[in-house]
């Protein structure tokens, strides 16, 4: 027998920390973890993120190349209060056995920078059997599994992925005293795990490692003629943070290659910087995002390319404030009049009873649109509360974040889950209205 549930829908038409790294101290780090190493890679069909690095405590090991040919990093180290710390850009750095090019090294390399060049350092690995494993057969003598950071006490070195937000706290104290950090993590992967998270907040990597200047973005990288290189001796202009941060409040650029590289490095800092970890970056990032030029609304007929520094953080910004909180009452955005459209004026409101069949998963049309910036309504009774549903507003599931062009804004649709009675809300664009039906519901 199927089973409906009815929905009535309502839609309104650091005390430890050391002075700043020195370059010097940087130049000598990247000879140390870098000796012999040409290139490192993961290997097979793996797709690493783009690194950012800000701040003087951060260098590059590794580059490869965003999709439109602008530059970014596969790997970084970063000194840390009294610590050090290695970050990859795919956790299969860690354990991608037989290692490819010259990881083998390279890994082995950055133990012993993170170590401080102790000769016996004890290594935890988080979690992971495998990792264990491949560092022993890098000749890591002293190695150890550990379930969780609290496990780090009388260990010199942590390696790890998957980190959980609880333990971002306990790593950067861990770092901050001395201790050392191989870190790896995957933006892109987050996101496809979970796709209605909003990335700079929720991506608990970009909350241990910003602190220490790396941030990774959400999307895929190039290598560079099949590998990532170690010798990020020709970086272009603007591909460090802080370097594109100027050029930006200058506002002027060589050429249009650096107006471009500046573009998508700020791109990925607006879009994984954390709110809280480096308000003063952010604020900077907010200025620049409240100029005159950011005011572009992207079209067909006038699309924002990779060109239009100002008006993609504005709409970036944008984006990340409504993921971050899409319960609230939002203001519909002025990209909403070319996608999805606005509702005409005095187009009256609606009240709607729909029957959803919980045997069929996933999205059930109501037939109502939500106009962007207006109040919508859910309500369903408390029998249906544990069942896991969910309301969508918009059937566009792509993000262009990623593309060189904008013909509309990158990201339009949101779900919010159904765990009250009485759910209200307003997305910046809105659109037809959806209830998700999870499998087994």
């Amino acid at each position: 027998m199927k089973k409906h549930i009815n929905i009535a829908i309502v839609a309104m038409c650091a005390a430890l920390s050391a002075e700043a790294a020195t370059p010097e101290a940087r130049d000598v780090a990247r000879a140390e973890i870098l000796k012999g190493v040409q290139s490192i890679d993961v290997g097979g069909g793996a797709l690493p993120g783009p690194l950012i690095l800000m701040g003087d405590d951060a260098f590059p090991l590794a580059e490869c190349r965003n999709y439109d040919g602008s530059c970014a990093f596969a790997a970084a180290g970063a000194f840390h209060g009294q610590g050090r710390a290695v970050y990859l850009s795919h956790p299969a750095y860690l354990d991608s056995r037989p290692f490819q090019r010259d990881t083998a090294a390279f890994l082995k390399q950055s133990v012993q920078w993170v170590a401080a060049g102790k000769a016996k350092a004890k290594v935890a690995v988080l979690r992971s059997g495998s990792v264990v494993n491949a560092f022993k057969e890098l000749g890591v003598a002293d190695v150890a599994r550990i379930e969780s950071a609290n496990g780090l006490k009388g260990f010199d070195v942590l390696v790890g992925s998957g980190f959980q937000k609880d333990e971002v706290p306990v790593i950067l104290d861990f770092v901050k005293r001395g201790g050392g950090l191989i870190g790896a993590g995957l933006g892109w992967g987050f996101l496809y795990y979970n796709p209605d998270a909003c990335f700079a907040e929720e991506f608990v990597d970009n909350r241990l490692m910003a602190p220490m200047g790396v941030l990774m973005g959400d999307v895929g990288t190039s290598r560079i003629d099949g590998a990532f290189p170690t010798s990020c001796d020709k970086i272009p202009s603007g591909t460090y943070a802080d370097d594109a941060l100027a050029l930006a409040i200058k506002g002027v650029f060589a050429s249009s290659g650096e107006r471009k590289q500046v573009t998508k490095t700020l791109t990925h800092l607006v879009n994984s910087l954390p709110g809280d970890v480096r308000p003063d970056v952010n604020a900077k990032l907010m200025e620049l995002a409240s100029r005159p030029e950011a005011s572009a609304v992207p079209s067909p007929d006038k699309p924002v390319g990779t060109e239009s520094v100002f008006a993609r953080l504005a709409i970036t910004a944008r984006k990340n404030a409504w993921q971050a909180e899409p319960e609230k009452i939002w203001p519909a955005d002025p990209a909403a009049a070319v996608y999805p459209g606005l509702v005409k004026p005095g187009t009256p409101s609606i009240k709607r009873t729909v029957s959803v069949d919980l045997a069929i998963p996933r999205w059930h049309s109501t037939g109502v649109f939500a106009p962007a910036g207006q109040a919508l309504t859910v309500t369903l009774g408390k029998e249906a509360l544990k069942l896991g549903l969910r309301v969508r507003v918009g059937s566009t599931a792509d993000d262009l974040s990623g593309c060189d062009e904008w013909r509309r804004a990158p990201l339009v649709t949101v779900e919010l889950p159904l765990v009250k009675e009485t759910t209200t809300f307003a997305t910046p664009f809105g659109g037809l209205v959806y209830i998700v039906v999870p499998d087994g519901a």
